[in-house]
């Protein structure tokens, strides 16, 4: 069964009721400023740094790797080596037909 949604409205009325009725007193001047000071002065954590170099670590590891198997394609495309001869030939005999 479905919650009616008058009693969830009259929930939230009753909240309401209840909340302290005094605004929350201002934040100091100048705390907003020294929140941001603080956090552009703090260092990243070590493992935020370890993770970046990983990563361009993987990044160049597979370009690298890629750049290899370019030149190895390209390299075995325009050999005549009996490994592209076996590459070429078909494995299915062809059918005469009628």
């Amino acid at each position: 069964m479905l919650p009616n949604p008058d009693s969830r409205w009259q929930r939230v009325l009753d909240a309401a009721r209840c909340a302290p009725g005094a605004p929350p007193e201002p934040a100091p001047t100048g705390l907003a400023t020294a929140v941001v000071a603080r956090w552009k002065a703090e260092r990243p954590a070590p493992l935020d740094e370890w993770l970046a170099l990983l990563g361009r670590r993987a990044l160049c590891a597979c370009a690298l790797l890629f750049v290899v198997s370019l030149g190895l394609a390209g390299w075995q495309a325009a050999s005549d080596s009996p490994v592209t001869a076996w590459i070429e030939t078909t494995l299915v005999p062809e059918l005469s037909l009628p």
